[in-house]
Order: C-alpha cells, then sequence, then structure tokens
C-alpha cells in the first residue's frame, strides 16, 4: 500500500517522553503518514510558512516562565504556518 499523500507532522516537544514519541511513531506508521519528531523549544523555531495546520496540546501555552514567552512561542507556530492554514490550541481553564 503507497503512504497517503502530502501529509507530514512534526513533533515539536521538550520534555523526554519517549514512550509518547514511540506510540505516536506508530501511530503513524499505521496510517502510513510521515512523520518527523523534533526535540526543540518551539520559542526557536526556524520555520516560515510550511504548514497547512498546528496544534498545541496539553496546555502548551501557559508553561513558559513569563508571558512574553508564551507569545515567542505562538509566534513561531503561527510563522511556520502557511497563509489561511488553521491553528487548535488546547488549554486548561485558569
Amino acid at each position: 500500500m503507497a503512504p497517503k499523500d502530502s501529509v507530514s507532522i512534526l513533533r515539536s516537544h521538550l520534555e523526554d517522553s519517549h514512550i509518547h514519541f514511540l506510540e505516536a511513531r506508530l501511530a503513524a506508521r499505521a496510517e502510513r503518514l510521515t512523520v518527523h519528531f523534533l526535540k526543540s523549544d518551539i520559542r526557536n523555531s526556524s520555520y516560515h510558512a510550511e504548514f497547512d495546520a498546528a496544534i498545541a496540546l496539553s496546555s502548551s501555552f501557559g508553561r513558559f516562565p513569563s508571558e512574553r514567552e508564551d507569545l515567542r512561542a505562538l509566534e513561531a507556530v503561527l510563522r511556520g504556518l502557511k497563509p489561511g492554514a488553521k491553528l487548535l490550541i488546547d488549554l486548561l481553564n485558569k
């Protein structure tokens, strides 16, 4: 069976959660998706208009030391999105 067309997923994560990377890699393989795992700080991302969508899970925003750092992270995500792309942010009530 041939891989699905034009699907690429990038997962950026700072924490060492090897089991989550393994589970995600296995799920992607089962769906015939191309997944790139990147262990880095999203605030330092160099992507520009490369993604059709972004999803920030597990209350990714609000965990940085200051609101300024949250803003840096959001700006980096938005910079990586293509024009018209979608962004979904999962937040807990605070």
